[in-house]
């Protein structure tokens, strides 16, 4: 292999981990704009508490036990929709450090990759030919893992998008 191939090469993957960085940072925007959303529903679920608490005083006379009951199904919601954000954002940042690790392994991959390579160069052309199997199987890899990450993160979305169903679904009721 010619160094402007090996530097094609290298070119090439160099894209490759940018464009993967750059995906990584739009997941992390979109995660975070979906957080902002979730404590904003948050909040909105304990003004409704406040409200209803409001509520519950003007009427407390004749409707003390519809009351004590509206409030203990509120705080259910509300430590529901603690617990739902609570167990997404665990989900997010083991998802964040899945990612990170499998970055790492690709990186350190890559720069094995890199040395085998300029080793390779100085040797048979048979060295030659396993490298760019090496480099090959590697790159399958990356696809592989990469297809799997963007699988995990739509799975990820889907079940957001359930919980958020659920919320509409809870606030529905609340509100009849």
């Amino acid at each position: 292999m010619t160094d402007d191939e090996l530097k094609a090469l290298v070119a090439s993957n160099a894209q490759a981990i940018i464009a993967l960085i750059d995906r990584q940072r739009e997941s992390d925007e979109r995660l975070n704009r979906i957080e902002k959303i979730c404590e904003s529903n948050a909040k909105a679920v304990t003004a409704w508490g406040n409200r209803t608490e409001e509520i519950a005083i003007e009427i407390e006379e004749s409707t003390t036990a519809s009351r004590a009951n509206l409030n203990r199904k509120i705080d259910t919601v509300a430590m529901g929709l603690q617990g739902l954000i609570r167990e997404r954002r665990d989900d997010w940042a083991q998802f964040r450090e899945q990612q990170a690790q499998q970055r790492e392994a690709f990186d350190q991959r890559f720069t094995v990759l890199i040395e085998d390579a300029r080793a390779d160069r100085k040797t048979a052309t048979q060295h030659h030919t396993e490298a760019i199997q090496r480099i090959d199987e590697a790159l399958a890899r990356g696809d592989r893992d990469r297809a799997l990450n963007e699988s995990e993160h739509r799975a990820f979305r889907e079940t957001f998008q359930t919980v958020l169903a659920e919320v509409a679904r809870i606030w529905q009721r609340l509100a009849s």
